[in-house]
């Protein structure tokens, strides 16, 4: 089993497995980036979702290939995981092991990116597509590259690529909050008692940036409100994250076949710190987006224009 690296190529076909490359039939052999349970239980089929280009589409007809080894065997056990903890709430999703977890977010966040890059290298046939720089083509890489451990032994050397944060919600709901943000990365969602967040690629660096609150807040259930202020500083802080993450590949050797990802230090990228300097206004703007719901505008937040209003504790 080899590692399928459809950047090599810039291929994004829609006759070839997104997941292993193989050769697909390009009708039946489609997998949902949004997975029919979820889509069921939150009625998301025909929601519009928004495309980078400002297209429109819907939740139902976000579709990758995928071979019917990778649908069965991969993508079809890992959604029945996570559907199982779901169903069951916090308790259930704190069961998952954080890979499991990983590898699902992964899954649907590199469908949406697969169809944006389908759609860009189409409207720009043999040039680069507009908008997406090398440096946003190279985490889009890392991605699939360290999504391929869904189908095949790859190891991850003595790191872990994620920052996930689990929190239970005080409330359930029926509300389906999610979001992401592909440039850097991150993606949040908030079901029944369950809060989740998740960096893709900084190394953990994220959970060290806000250790403090963390701890303050480890095994308490959260009002949607923190949840939502929590996520706020998530996406700020990964939008400070400079470095992007390089990898060195190690074949299999002798008669082990795995194989193994090696990060480059992360520290020490030129002469960047690992954050920017923290900018209390422009978080504020961010906080206000996620407070939207409860109508508190960005100057309220920073009535003390030194440091943001916070529902947590202090």
């Amino acid at each position: 089993m080899e590692l399928y690296d459809p950047f090599d190529k810039l291929s994004f076909s829609p006759t070839e497995c997104f997941l292993c490359g193989k050769k697909t039939d390009g009708l039946t052999e489609q997998s949902p980036v949004f997975p029919a349970w979820l889509m069921k239980k939150y009625n998301l089929y025909e929601m519009p979702f928004k495309l980078l280009d400002e297209s429109m589409t819907t939740y139902e007809a976000m579709k990758t290939p995928a071979c019917s080894k990778c649908d069965r065997d991969y993508l079809q056990e890992l959604e029945l995981k996570i559907s199982k903890g779901f169903d069951i709430g916090f308790d259930g999703v704190s069961a998952l092991d954080e890979l499991t977890i990983f590898h699902w977010f992964s899954k649907i966040l590199y469908g949406i990116i697969f169809i944006e890059l389908q759609a860009a290298f189409t409207q720009h046939e043999g040039d680069e597509p507009l908008g997406i720089s090398p440096s946003l083509l190279s985490k889009f890489r890392n991605l699939h590259l360290l999504l391929q451990s869904l189908r095949m032994p790859l190891v991850y050397e003595d790191f872990q690529p994620w920052s996930l944060v689990r929190v239970k919600l005080s409330t359930e709901s029926n509300v389906f909050d999610y979001r992401d943000e592909m440039a850097t990365m991150i993606f949040s969602l908030a079901i029944k008692d369950v809060g989740i967040l998740i960096c893709l690629q900084d190394h953990g660096k994220n959970l060290e940036y806000h250790g403090a609150l963390l701890k303050k807040i480890n095994g308490k259930t959260l009002e949607l409100m923190q949840f939502q202020e929590l996520c706020a500083l998530f996406y700020y802080s990964a939008y400070l994250f400079n470095p992007i993450a390089q990898y060195l590949i190690l074949p299999p050797a002798g008669n082990n076949n795995e194989y193994s990802l090696s990060p480059q230090p992360l520290e020490g990228v030129g002469l960047r710190a690992l954050f920017n300097p923290w900018d209390t206004k422009v978080y504020a703007q961010v906080l206000e987006a996620f407070w939207k719901p409860w109508n508190i505008t960005k100057d309220e937040i920073r009535t003390n224009p030194e440091k943001a209003m916070t529902k947590f504790i202090e």
